[in-house]
């Protein structure tokens, strides 16, 4: 009985064994059969920035930034295709801005009316291949914040008054025109060029008020109104030279800089007294 017993196991096993062994090669050939899913076809954005960083100094007056990139195509290329339209879009940091309207009164121009919008740009500009109105929709304008009527500076504060719809619009396209005439709202809507059948070209102009920090570079591709693709960066504008040590000094020694700033302004007190004398003399 022992001896039947024993040959049953043995059996048992050596057909487990077949068993997982057929089962692994198996798998192993399914593994080997499936086919690999084929990459799916379509255009593709790669850009970049000329710079990504612009060193600021007591003599910056502005900067250029460059954009270019190519348009690729995964796959076999269709025959007939819809054009293809590229828009970049650079945004500053946000920050408070306040609109003012002033009314003639008793023969003198006063403030009769404010409003302040929260989290509005600083600076934006926005360069296109075509007229915004042509490449999109506005409604996916909106959707991606693209074109200085789509920026969102929904949150306003002040007088009580300038909380309706009407003069808020009316209040915000002010605000609009008046960072266009001083350059810091920007579009052009031929800003960007193509360079043959896939490379392009644009560029942008920040102007010398321009505040310090991180620009967001977005790049969009867009084809029969609808986003194909895009890419995004930044550039950092950051003090360098002897602003930015005077700037690293006023923050990090306060104590300091206030005593030396005032035995400054004594000792040039005291030269200017003392040249003076000696002209009256």
């Amino acid at each position: 009985m022992v001896v039947i017993a024993g040959v049953r196991l043995g059996l048992f096993a050596v057909f487990a064994m077949g068993a997982a062994a057929a089962l692994t090669g198996h798998a192993a050939f399914a593994k080997e059969s499936d086919p690999v899913p084929a990459a799916k076809p379509g255009y593709r954005l790669e850009a970049d920035v000329s710079m990504h960083a612009i060193p600021v100094d007591v003599r910056f007056s502005g900067a250029r930034v460059v954009i270019f990139g190519s348009v690729d195509y995964t796959g076999p290329l269709p025959e007939v295709s819809a054009p293809l339209d590229v828009v970049a879009v650079v945004e500053a940091p946000r920050s408070e801005l306040t609109v003012r309207r002033k009314s003639w009164m008793s023969g003198i121009w006063i403030n009769t009316k404010s409003v302040v919008f929260e989290h509005a740009p600083t600076f934006y500009a926005v360069v296109a291949t075509r007229a915004l109105e042509i490449i999109a929709s506005k409604e996916v304008l909106l959707e991606n914040r693209i074109g200085l009527e789509q920026v969102p500076i929904a949150t306003v504060l002040g007088d009580p008054d300038a909380s309706k719809p009407g003069v808020t619009d009316e209040f915000r396209s002010q605000a609009i025109a008046l960072g266009m005439r001083q350059k810091r709202y920007v579009r052009e809507d031929d800003g960007i060029n193509f360079v043959g059948a896939n490379l392009f070209r644009g560029q942008i102009d920040l102007p010398a008020s321009i505040p310090l920090g991180q620009l967001s570079v977005n790049v969009y591709l867009f084809q029969s109104g609808k986003l194909v693709s895009r890419y995004d960066s930044k550039v950092n504008l950051q003090r360098e030279g002897v602003e930015n040590f005077i700037y690293e000094f006023a923050h990090r020694q306060s104590l300091l800089y206030g005593i030396f700033t005032v035995v400054l302004a004594a000792a040039i007190g005291v030269l200017g007294s003392f040249l003076a004398g000696l002209r009256g003399r």
